[in-house]
């Protein structure tokens, strides 16, 4: 038998085993839990990375969908005054502007549009002297003692507009506090509306002043100008009666080769047959109009994408029936947008034309729908 001294001491030893292994177990619970911590944290981090991104992300899209609608307004008008009003509102609408005003000098005779504010108010913007043009002109204001607080402006941005003829003016956004009305991507913004203003309002003036012809002269089809006028009309039509409305923009494909194969007055020929096809009796001229060198454009009132692709089509089988010359064989590739709720006449065409660019890239002679 065990002395006791013996079972003692083997008691002991049990003991500091066991005291020993749950040492060891309350060790491996700490790794594991701060592993576990440590993993938790690591996953937060990378969900919190990801949200920014996504957060940015998002900001971006807003910012650039903001602008590309801003610029296809300024595009989509011919007349000095609306383009000065539609540069007002799209500056008015950024986030912190109170008012906005643009105010240029065109030949020395001054045009103000403003927002938010009387434009008989708005004085002349002048930057500072010297030769380096300012990138923007900050301004504040100080108003007598009882004067009404709804109407003071403490302090405005304003960019320079400028048109290949130098400056014209400036575009300025106001702010009801003493911190600057915009900053970051506003700013931006910002200045990208004044920098398509110059050359919209360099355009709408030469329109006003010396009007282009109503017609192409070789086809006798109305041109462009003419197109984004109807087009303004139609799609404004559309959305009053809420009827459908399409566009057809067509190119002639490869006419580089049919001036090798046919000579200039051959070319010339064809495009003046493709105009006549288009100017069937199912579609009078006044539908019909040549945008550009060798593309035309086909405006159907109360038409879908369908009815656009059925004349397109006809269109194309006509041309495979002209008289063949010299080898070379006429086709098409055509873009197509019906339209939407939210278009204008600028972003029905636009989203035709990258249709087109589209067809021209991937499968000349057929038509592609936005």
């Amino acid at each position: 038998m065990m002395s006791t001294a013996a079972l003692a001491l083997l008691a002991a030893a049990v003991l500091a085993a066991l005291i020993a292994g749950g040492i060891r177990v309350r060790r491996a619970n700490r790794e594991r839990h701060a592993a576990l911590t440590r993993g938790l944290r690591e996953m937060s981090d990378r969900l919190d990375s990801l949200a920014r991104e996504l957060a940015e992300a998002l900001e971006r899209v807003r910012v650039e969908g903001l602008r590309a609608r801003i610029l296809e307004s300024l595009g989509g008008t011919l007349d000095l005054d609306e383009v000065l009003v539609r540069c007002a509102e799209a500056a008015g609408s950024l986030s912190g502007v109170a008012a906005s005003a643009i105010t240029v000098e065109i030949d020395g005779s001054p045009h103000v549009a403003a927002v938010g504010v009387d434009p008989s108010a708005v004085g002349p913007i002048v930057g500072p002297p010297g030769k380096e043009a300012a990138r923007a002109v900050g301004l504040s204001y100080h108003y007598r003692e009882g004067s009404s607080a709804a109407e003071q402006m403490l302090s405005a941005v304003a960019v320079p507009v400028e048109s290949q003829h130098g400056r014209l003016g400036f575009l300025a956004v106001f702010g009801r506090d003493e911190a600057p009305p915009v900053a970051g991507t506003d700013f931006l913004t910002l200045e990208a509306i004044a920098g398509h203003a110059g050359p919209a309002i360099d355009r709408a003036w030469r329109t006003s002043t010396s009007p282009a012809p109503a017609t192409d002269i070789l086809t006798g089809l109305a041109n462009r100008q003419a197109l984004h006028e109807t087009l303004a009309l139609e799609v404004a039509r559309a959305h009053r009666a809420g009827e459908s409305l399409a566009v057809c923009v067509l190119d002639v494909d490869n006419l580089s080769e049919a001036n090798a194969h046919l000579g200039q007055p051959g070319a010339d020929r064809l495009l003046g047959q493709i105009a006549a096809l288009l100017c069937e009796p199912r579609l009078p001229r006044e539908r019909v109009f040549r945008c550009g060198g060798d593309e035309f454009a086909v405006v159907l009132p109360s038409a879908g994408r369908i009815d656009a692709e059925a004349t397109f089509a006809r269109v194309q089988a006509s041309l495979g029936r002209l008289p063949r010359a010299l080898g070379f064989t006429p086709s098409l590739s055509a873009g197509i947008a019906e339209l939407k709720p939210d278009d204008d006449g600028v972003s029905l065409f636009e989203r035709a034309e990258r249709a087109l660019r589209h067809a021209k890239a991937t499968r000349k002679g057929k038509g592609t729908a936005a």
